[in-house]
């Protein structure tokens, strides 16, 4: 009888520990993909494609999906929901950007 509950408490102690490694996942995906975005406007701004009102409303963006990110996070995890909404955010900056630095200015 011992056995099998030590078994139990130490399933259920990897098994926390793996959520918390995979909702960091996640975590570290999401920023690493805001730098990346990051990184794309200032070289936009570097190269001459994307003017100062541009910058503007790309930098007030990425601040708004951090802020998102933040109050996602402040409960300790992702949802599936939370996830795919903070993605879609994403992919929504990433065009704009791409619209941005393609444009005729």
């Amino acid at each position: 009888m011992k056995k099998v509950t030590v078994i139990a408490i130490t399933c259920v102690f990897l098994v926390a520990g793996l959520m918390v490694f995979c909702q960091s996942a996640h975590a570290g995906y999401f920023k690493h993909r805001q730098i990346r975005q990051q990184r794309r406007i200032y070289n936009g701004v570097r190269n001459g494609s994307i003017n100062c009102w541009e910058l503007k409303r790309l930098e007030r963006e990425q601040y708004r999906i951090a802020r998102e990110k933040r109050r996602m996070l402040a409960d300790g995890y992702f949802t599936s929901r939370e996830k795919f909404r903070l993605e879609r955010h994403m992919d929504r900056a990433s065009w704009h950007i791409y619209k941005a630095k393609h444009n005729r200015w």
